[in-house]
């Protein structure tokens, strides 16, 4: 299940926020929501959330100070704000997207989706890579692989496998 934080100053977006979340996203646990900088940070730190629903201007502070504080950073980050202004510097800080407010229902749900996508991939790349290693690392097994191109199929032993480059959503054995 994929866990998501809200972190915006104004109770009624907190509630709108939380609200789409629930009706549109089931699959998503709202694991808290937060109001400032410091209950962001540490809301983050103790729920370790795959998504934050982040405004920009908050009290104490802006979203960007929240970010910097956790670099480096793995959950994705979506801006709700009525503040046009930042995008760029939102895009700087690799958010996935930028919602103004008053929150466009439609938008909110496309957004989370690519989030949800983005989320999906990342895990999904998490765990081949992970198999990938622990085969490599297990004795017990055969040290053979098979890589599958696009025309064919090689069996190859893990000792000949000098290093793998990522290309995309492929990935080139050098042997």
């Amino acid at each position: 299940m994929i866990k998501a934080v809200v972190i915006d100053d104004e109770p009624a977006m907190q509630e709108v926020n939380s609200r789409l979340l629930k009706e549109y996203f089931p699959g998503v646990k709202l694991a808290g929501i937060g109001n400032s900088v410091g209950s962001g940070v540490e809301l983050i730190k103790k729920e370790k959330p795959h998504l934050v629903l982040l405004d920009v201007e908050l009290n104490e502070g802006t979203g960007f100070q929240i970010l910097q504080q956790l670099k480096p950073y793995s959950f994705k980050v979506v801006f709700i704000t009525g503040y046009d202004t930042y995008a760029l510097k939102a895009i700087k800080f690799s958010a996935l997207d930028y919602i103004l407010k008053p929150v466009n229902e439609i938008e909110f749900q496309q957004a989370i989706q690519h989030a949800i996508d983005e989320i999906n991939e990342s895990e999904n790349q998490q765990l081949q890579t992970g198999v990938l290693f622990e085969s490599l690392q297990n004795e017990n097994q055969g040290k053979k692989l098979a890589l599958k191109t696009m025309d064919s199929l090689h069996i190859v032993d893990a000792d000949d496998i000098l290093f793998c480059r990522s290309d995309n959503s492929y990935t080139t054995f050098h042997l």
